[in-house]
């Protein structure tokens, strides 16, 4: 739901600068520009936020719990492009395999303080249950 949000954000941005381009080259390369920087500025400077995860209340951090910099968000969006050349294999990907190794998505609990780990490499080792799968599929 965060990457639908972000979508219709980054669209109404790009669609403006691309009205005054003519060459779909260069539209392509700007929007994927555009992209980047509305991301990756977001990830770094919004405590790795961007407009579409603080509405469902996550953040992208390190393994560690830490910020994300600018070197591993600017990797991160290759990988979003990488996933997008594939036709979002790496998604399905994602939802059918439970641990990751490149970054952790944390949320605040309501009514604590300490970050709730949703996924990562500290996850205790669980079967997926077929609920959850399917739910991440659809999505």
């Amino acid at each position: 739901m965060a990457f639908i949000i972000d979508s219709i954000i980054l669209n109404f941005i790009a669609y403006f600068i691309i009205l005054i381009i003519e060459s779909a080259v260069a539209r392509f390369l700007i929007g994927i520009l555009v992209g980047m920087v509305c991301d990756v500025g977001f990830w770094v400077a919004n405590n790795g936020q961007t407009p579409g995860k603080m509405a469902m209340g996550v953040r992208v951090t390190m393994a560690n719990g830490e910020p994300i910099d600018v070197g591993p968000a600017l990797l991160r969006y290759v990988g979003y492009i990488v996933c997008a050349l594939t036709l979002g294999i790496g998604y399905l990907m994602i939802a059918l395999i439970r641990r990751s190794a490149v970054c952790t998505t944390t949320s605040r609990a309501p009514s604590s303080s300490r970050p709730v780990k949703r996924a990562g490499l500290n996850e205790p080792e669980r079967s997926p249950s077929p609920s959850r799968s399917v739910l991440l599929i659809a999505m």
